[in-house]
C-alpha cells in the first residue's frame, strides 16, 4: 500500500493527580511551564493566518481546525468520541453515521423522516420475501426471470426454514437496491471504469511515482455522501436480520441453499461446520459449525461492488486464499460487511480486510469471544478516502499488524478499532521489519494504533493532502498490551 511523509501529529498527554484533601493545591504544571515563556493556554496556540504560510487544500477536514484552533480542548474533544463509539460499538448504524460526521460528509439514513427499513420490508412480499429478492437482483440488472424460474426458484428455496426468508430478504434487496447509491458516487466523473482503474493504480501499484490525473479528480469530485448512504442502509437491513435470526433456533434444520445470482453467490446454511472456497460471493448466512473462510464479505470494484457475510456461531477461522484483493470486512469502491456473533475466531489476512475502506465502506463487528486478529497493512479499522470499522464487543482479543491499521485514516479517511471489553493485546509489529522507517531502519514505519496522515506532495508534483483521521478506543477497562513501531 502507498507510503507518504507524515504532515502533522498533535500529541496530547494527560496527568491526573490524586491530592490529598489537607495539601496544598499544586501549580497546575501546564500553566507554570507555559508561564516560563510567557504564555498562557489562551496564547499558545497556532495562528491560522500563519498556518497558511504552509499551504491549505480541500481535504483538510474540519476536525484539523478544531484541535488547531485549540490545542488544550483536545482532551475534552478525545473523551466525547471515546464515550460516542463505545456507546455506538454494537450499533452498525449509527457508528457509520458517526464516521460521516468525523470526515465531513454527514449522512444519517433512518433518522426523522428517512426509514428505508421500513419502507423495503413493507415493499417485500410477505408470502415470499426471499422470492423476490433473489427474483429481483436478475430484474435489476435487466434479464427478469420467467414465471417457470420463479416458480422453480420457490421450489428450491423450500429447503430453507420460514423464519430465515425475511431476514434474508431484507439483507439481500437492501444490498443490492444500495449500488444505486454507488452509482450517483460516480455521476460528477467521466468514465467509471477509467476512474476506478486509475484509483486501483494508485493505490495498489508501488511503481506510481504521481497521482494519475483520473486519479485526483475522483479523489475531488466523488461522491461519498453518496456512497455511504449506501452503506448506512445495508447496515440497517443488517442490523434489522440479525435480531430476525434471533428467532430462528440454528442446528435444527440440515440444509444448505446455493444460488448464483448476478452479483456473486447467495448461500444459506445450517448444516455443520463449511467451507467457503475463494469464489465471488454476495451473500453468505451461516449459521452452525466452526467454519473456515477463504473469501466473501468484501467489495473490489466493478467486478464484486457489495459482499456480505453473517454467520451466527461457532469458532470460525477467516484466511485471504487471494492477497491481491480485499476480502472479509474489506471495500474497495464498494461495500464489505462481515458480522461474526459469537466463538473465538480467528482472522488472517494481508491487506484491505477486518474493517477497511478505499473509496468505499468496510466493516467488520464481532460481537462475542475471545479472537486473534492478523494482517499486515491497512486493516483492522483502516480508511483511505473511505470508512474502515472493526468493532469487537467480548472477550480477550489479539490484534496484530504491521502498516496503516488498527485505527488509521488517510486522506478523506475514518479509520476505526473499538473494543468494549476483555484483556487485549494491541501489537504493530517492529521485530519483524517490513517496512523500514524513513528515521531508522531498526523499526518499522507503523502508522497504526490511532494515526491520521496526508500525502506531502512539494517535492513530487506538488498535490499535497492533509490527512484524516484514525481512532483506536479500548474501553473495557481490562489489563491491555500495546506494542507499536
Amino acid at each position: 500500500m502507498r507510503r507518504a511523509c507524515l504532515l502533522i501529529s498533535i500529541s496530547v498527554l494527560i496527568v491526573f493527580l490524586v491530592i490529598p484533601s489537607h495539601a496544598k493545591t499544586p501549580a497546575d504544571p501546564l500553566k507554570s511551564a507555559l508561564a516560563k515563556v510567557d504564555l498562557t493556554c489562551e496564547t499558545a496556540r497556532f495562528n491560522p493566518l500563519d498556518l497558511t504560510f504552509f499551504g491549505s487544500d480541500e481535504f483538510k477536514l474540519p476536525i484539523f481546525d478544531v484541535l488547531a484552533g485549540d490545542p488544550w480542548a483536545a482532551p475534552r474533544h478525545m473523551r466525547a468520541y471515546e464515550e460516542a463509539s463505545i456507546e455506538l460499538a454494537d450499533d452498525p448504524s449509527g457508528i457509520l453515521t458517526f464516521a460521516t460526521r468525523r470526515l465531513n460528509k454527514t449522512v444519517r439514513r433512518g433518522y426523522y423522516y428517512s426509514d428505508p427499513l421500513n419502507n423495503l420490508e413493507g415493499r417485500l412480499d410477505p408470502e415470499e420475501p426471499l422470492v423476490e429478492a433473489i427474483s429481483g437482483i436478475h430484474t435489476q440488472f435487466g434479464t427478469p426471470l420467467l414465471r417457470g424460474d420463479i416458480d422453480g426458484l420457490a421450489n428450491e428455496l423450500s429447503i430453507v426454514p420460514l423464519e430465515l426468508h425475511l431476514p434474508c430478504a431484507l439483507v439481500i434487496q437492501g444490498a443490492y437496491e444500495s449500488l444505486r447509491f454507488q452509482d450517483m458516487a460516480y455521476s460528477m466523473l467521466p468514465d467509471e471504469l477509467i476512474v476506478a482503474d486509475a484509483i486501483e493504480s494508485y493505490f495498489f501499484n508501488e511503481d506510481e511515482e504521481f497521482i494519475p490525473p483520473e486519479a485526483y479528480r475522483a479523489m475531488k469530485e466523488f461522491d461519498y455522501r453518496y456512497m455511504y448512504a449506501g452503506a448506512e442502509d445495508i447496515a440497517l437491513m443488517l442490523e434489522r436480520a440479525h435480531e430476525l435470526f434471533g428467532e430462528y433456533t440454528a442446528g435444527t434444520s440440515d440444509f444448505e441453499y446455493i444460488y448464483d445470482s448476478p452479483l456473486g453467490k447467495i448461500v444459506i446454511s445450517d448444516s455443520g461446520a463449511s467451507k467457503y472456497d475463494d469464489d465471488e460471493y454476495f451473500c453468505i448466512f451461516d449459521f452452525t459449525g466452526d467454519d473456515r473462510y477463504y473469501a466473501g464479505g468484501a467489495a473490489y470494484g466493478q467486478d464484486m461492488p457489495v459482499g456480505i457475510i453473517y454467520d451466527a456461531g461457532g469458532d470460525d477461522r477467516y484466511m485471504m486464499e487471494d492477497e491481491n484483493r480485499p476480502a472479509f470486512g474489506g471495500g474497495f469502491l464498494g461495500y464489505g460487511f462481515l458480522f461474526d456473533c459469537m466463538g473465538d475466531d480467528k482472522y488472517e489476512g494481508n491487506d484491505m480486510c477486518f474493517g477497511a475502506g478505499i473509496f468505499g465502506v468496510g466493516m467488520l463487528w464481532d460481537i462475542a469471544g475471545d479472537d486473534e486478529y492478523d494482517a499486515v497493512t491497512s486493516s483492522l479499522g483502516s480508511g483511505q478516502f473511505g470508512i474502515g470499522i472493526l468493532m469487537d464487543n467480548s472477550g480477550d482479543d489479539r490484534y496484530h499488524s504491521y502498516q496503516t491499521s488498527q485505527g488509521y485514516g488517510y486522506v478523506l479517511g475514518m479509520g476505526l478499532l473499538v473494543d468494549t471489553d476483555g484483556d487485549d493485546f494491541y501489537i504493530s509489529d517492529d521485530e519483524d521489519i517490513l517496512f523500514p522507517g524513513a528515521q531508522t531502519k531498526d523499526h518499522n514505519a507503523s502508522l497504526s494504533q490511532g494515526f491520521g496522515f496526508g500525502r506531502r506532495a512539494d517535492v513530487t508534483e506538488g498535490h499535497s493532502m492533509a490527512g484524516g483521521v484514525g481512532f483506536l478506543i479500548d474501553g473495557g477497562g481490562g489489563d491491555d498490551f500495546y506494542l507499536c513501531g
